[in-house]
């Protein structure tokens, strides 16, 4: 027979550490060039672009007093979803947000409580754009037509 309480422990947990990740990527786009930060770093760059951020979600982490038993497996985590998903990372984090919508690289909306609101962020080109859709597909098991 399973514990209710250690259920509903391990959803608490969950919530918490959601709302952590998209509380630090929201810190981390205010803190960081965008350009950089939603950048998709080629195999030169990439030991510098995950030290970097690294190094500044760390920062964050301790300008809040928050302490994660697992910190480097988080940290990892984060820089996996900002490296698949850039610039959408955060409203995929987002609670409130229902839906993300990318029409172009320049736009690109969510919604929330039913109405549309264009983000800020960007993508570097077309190709960005559907390289984002494709990477989306891929990781929910789907295929681009």
């Amino acid at each position: 027979m399973s514990d209710p309480l250690k259920k509903k422990n391990k959803r608490s947990s969950a919530h918490l550490l959601q709302r952590l990740r998209y509380e630090l990527l929201v810190q981390l786009d205010e803190v960081m060039d965008s350009q950089w930060l939603y950048s998709s770093p080629d195999a030169d760059n990439m030991d510098e672009w995950k030290d970097d951020i690294t190094e500044t979600l760390t920062g964050i982490l301790r300008e809040r007093k928050v302490k994660l038993r697992g910190e480097d497996k988080f940290l990892r985590e984060l820089l996996r979803i900002l490296q698949i998903y850039g610039p959408i990372s955060g409203a995929l984090l987002d609670p409130t947000v229902s839906e993300i919508m990318i029409v172009g690289p320049a736009k690109i909306y969510v919604e929330r409580e039913g109405k549309l609101e264009r983000v800020p962020q960007r993508l570097p080109s077309e190709n960005a754009s559907v390289q984002l859709i494709r990477n989306i597909l891929h990781h929910n098991h789907r295929e681009a037509e």
